[in-house]
């Protein structure tokens, strides 16, 4: 895997703790299934989430990410 872009906006000021969430999970699983059955290289972008303490969004992080199989060396 590789990351081959990154953006983030900020919305707010971020104070105190920050908490980071991404629901993408099963977009991954899905992407890397389809990588083993096609033997493809698939991207998909990630979304992350900042957080406050008072649950504001304070900034949204934008990666996409390359997935392919990795050939093994013969020995």
């Amino acid at each position: 895997m590789l990351v081959i872009k990154q953006e983030a906006t900020f919305s707010k000021k971020a104070v105190g703790n920050i908490v980071f969430t991404c629901e993408d999970g099963q977009a991954v699983i899905d992407v890397m299934q389809r990588v083993l059955d096609t033997g493809e290289a698939v991207s998909i972008t990630m979304t992350g989430i900042g957080r406050d303490e008072q649950g504001d969004e304070v900034c949204r992080v934008m990666i996409t990410w390359s997935f392919k199989l990795r050939k093994k060396k013969k020995r």
